[in-house]
């Protein structure tokens, strides 16, 4: 779907216009609390976490669009608002 680069701390994936920044890691699972985490393994048994810093939010939903079709999933926006992946 587009350039993917690999880099030391965010890879750059790059599509069209859109630049975005993409942390597979599952370090950001740190910033939830437990009790956050509890209910989404609940949900998700096999549960990772990627982080995606984007330009716009319709790079990110181009990106989702694609990235996350026929997966369940949430997305959550940094301001505790969680989206299903349907939304996308």
């Amino acid at each position: 779907m587009g350039e993917y680069v690999e880099r030391e701390f965010f890879d750059t994936l790059i599509t069209g216009d859109c630049i975005l920044g993409v942390d597979a890691s599952n370090d950001v699972l740190a910033e939830f609390e437990e009790s956050e985490i509890a209910t989404l393994r609940r949900r998700f048994r096999d549960l990772s976490a990627i982080v995606v810093e984007h330009t716009s939010e319709e790079c990110l939903r181009t990106i989702l669009h694609h990235a996350v079709r026929g997966l369940d999933g949430v997305v959550d926006d940094n301001f505790g608002n969680l989206f299903e992946f349907s939304e996308y």
